[in-house]
């Protein structure tokens, strides 16, 4: 893999043959040593799992001993052997000790996304750790590139981690280990990297059957695909499950009925939950991550915002200037990885909008949980009065409009807009489009909103669609 660092003179064991054309000595142990490898990765899953289904119904001050026990080990790690973090402790004059719990990562200036992208290898661990660690890049919403390197040990134990998130799935299902999954997801990625780092690594445990196809193929052949699989579970990107739900709504061709949605990788609106849940009758869950932290959250069964995974990732709400907003109110999510030990990122701005609430919830998890997540700072749209517009007021425009099959607004300056719709062929689609114009234009404060009809609109970087395009945050 790319992020491996494979040296010169190991540049020969590569290959199935040396220059004579005879198998190498690497070569003929190479069955044996992928054994080996794959052994050692299971040990690494199976000693991790212990407790993982219990772990989130803990009491509260058992999740926090945990939690804080994870940041003083992240904050030492970083401190010996990252260099950004090294730097900054010595110039603060911090000893890295006194960093003992997740309220004094407070005393750490927030880590903004430009500056990993600008320096990707001053957060890496100049341990073994780092050196050996899986890259994974992103470009997200941005163009510019974010490199993040995962450790292998922190991978395997992420198969672990999610244990906690199967339980609810199975749940739902009737609490079968075994059952089959269909994800539509894209080319390449991150999902794809990580999924050949297992099966390279490990003897995955208590895996679901998984059939994948790509998010790049025609909603109708994916609704057929997924009518001759039959599986339990389908997963994908929320902004697609809404597009592949309003087609199966419009042409009627979903035949098979999943007894579970689950989505991941960008946002789903209000209006697309819904649509599955009340007009086809399938619960809808989601976990929370990022590349730069693979356990964020998750959506229990009551649905009711997305569980923290508190003693793996530290999460905070912050206003613009890095401060902790009030308790209850929205602002961007940072976030501490406390298990990568090869990209640390410690009070890392994710971008995301939300808000924290410690309310207990109705399934007796003791998780504080995050609520109203509306998406990227960076879908947020600014108009010429100076308000802010987020994803979910757009998305209500959209509510009761079934003919409109997927939308995307564009803002080219504070009071002109550009909304392209892909619609069905059913009757209602010119005027519902034409009434969503003209109420978005109220909504967006009596400005200019021009209706442009596509035949498709295509997925983004990493096959996520993004349904608002404000202008850059640096825009006068």
């Amino acid at each position: 893999m790319s992020g491996e660092r494979v040296s010169r003179a190991a540049a020969p064991d590569t290959g199935l043959f040396n220059q004579q054309g005879s198998a190498t000595p690497s070569d003929r142990m190479r069955p044996v040593t992928g054994a080996l490898t794959r052994a050692r990765g299971t040990l690494t899953i199976v000693t991790h799992l212990p407790g993982q289904r219990a772990a989130l119904y803990r009491r509260r001050d058992e999740v926090v001993a945990a939690r804080d026990a994870r940041v003083r080990s992240a904050v030492r790690h970083a401190a010996r052997s990252v260099p950004y973090f090294r730097d900054l402790l010595q110039r603060g004059g911090i000893d890295a000790r006194e960093i003992r719990t997740a309220a004094d990562l407070r005393r750490l200036p927030v880590v903004e996304r430009a500056t990993v992208q600008a320096a990707p290898e001053a957060f890496r661990s100049e341990r073994r750790d780092g050196r050996n660690a899986i890259e994974f890049r992103t470009t997200g919403s941005t163009a510019m590139p974010l490199v993040v390197h995962h450790s292998r040990s922190s991978l395997l134990a992420n198969i672990a981690y999610s244990e906690r998130e199967r339980l609810v799935e199975q749940g739902l299902l009737g609490r079968r280990r075994q059952y089959s999954a269909f994800d539509v997801r894209a080319t390449g990625g991150t999902l794809p990297r990580v999924q050949e780092f297992y099966a390279a690594s490990s003897y995955r445990p208590f895996r679901p059957g998984r059939r994948h196809v790509s998010v790049d193929d025609p909603p109708r052949a994916v609704l057929a695909a997924i009518n001759e699989s039959r599986p339990e579970v389908l997963r994908s990107y929320g902004g697609y499950l809404e597009l592949l739900f309003r087609v199966a709504a419009a042409t009627g061709e979903l035949h098979h009925l999943p007894r579970v949605v689950s989505y991941s990788g960008d946002t789903m609106s209000e209006t697309g939950r819904e649509l599955i849940e009340h007009e086809f009758g399938i619960p809808v869950l989601s976990a929370y991550a990022a590349v730069e932290a693979f356990k964020i959250g998750f959506v229990c069964e009551r649905r009711a915002g997305f569980h923290l995974h508190e003693d793996l990732c530290d999460v905070r709400i912050v206003d613009a200037d890095g401060q902790d907003v009030p308790h209850g109110e929205r602002g961007e999510v940072v976030v501490s990885n406390l298990v990568n030990r090869a990209t640390v990122l410690l009070n890392y701005r994710l971008g995301d909008v939300a808000r924290l609430v410690d309310e207990p919830c109705d399934c007796g998890r003791t998780s504080r949980r995050l609520v109203e997540l509306e998406g990227r700072v960076d879908d947020i749209i600014e108009l010429d009065d100076g308000e802010y517009v987020y994803p979910t007021r757009v998305w209500r425009v959209f509510r009761e409009r079934s003919a409109i099959l997927r939308y995307q607004l564009v803002q080219h300056a504070r009071d002109r807009f550009e909304l392209r719709v892909v619609t069905s062929a059913a009757p209602a689609a010119e005027t519902e489009a034409e009434d969503a114009t003209r109420e978005l234009a109220e909504l967006l404060g009596a400005a200019q909103v021009e209706l442009v009809r596509c035949d498709d609109l295509p997925n983004g970087p990493g096959g996520k669609f993004r349904h608002l395009v404000p202008l850059p945050r640096d825009t006068s």
